[in-house]
Parts: structure tokens; sequence; C-alpha cells
């Protein structure tokens, strides 16, 4: 059986073409995007992400960076997140 899925395999062709009509959507627009905004909100959406998923020890992981690196709000929320977490 091997051997033939291995010849069924080598006459096996890929006709792909490229094509520029492709239509993914929505355009997104780059410059509408401000990285600057809220650097720290990947942390903490991390955080939540760990925390619904059960992974107390990767969400306190992040919740240290945005404690040491966060605004005073980030900072804040972090530390509430936290405190919700199994000691």
């Amino acid at each position: 059986m091997t051997t033939e899925v291995s010849a069924g395999l080598s006459e096996l062709e890929l006709d792909l073409e490229l094509t520029d009509d492709l239509d993914l959507g929505e355009t997104l627009d780059l410059d509408e995007i401000d990285l600057e905004e809220a650097p720290m909100s990947h942390p903490l959406d991390l955080a939540r992400a760990y925390i619904e998923m059960g992974d107390a020890t990767s969400a306190k992981t992040q919740l240290a960076k945005v404690i040491a690196t966060g605004s005073p709000d980030e900072v804040r929320e972090a530390e509430q997140l936290l405190e919700q977490l199994p000691h």
C-alpha cells in the first residue's frame, strides 16, 4: 500500500496560479493604527486571555511586566487582576 501511495504522489501535479484579484475583504489602513496609544495593553490582553484559560502562572508573568513598566492606570488594573488570581 505504501508503494501505491508513493506512486500516486509522484504523479500528482499542482497547478497553482497567483492572481492579483484576490479579495480578502476589508482593507486595513495602517495609518489608522496608533501603536503608541496603549503600549501595555498587549500584556494586559495576554494576561486576561491566560486568566480565561486558567493559566495563572503565565497571567502573573504578563501582569508583572505591566506593573513594572505600565502607566498608573495600567498598573492599577494589573494589580486588580493579580488579586483575583490564586496565590
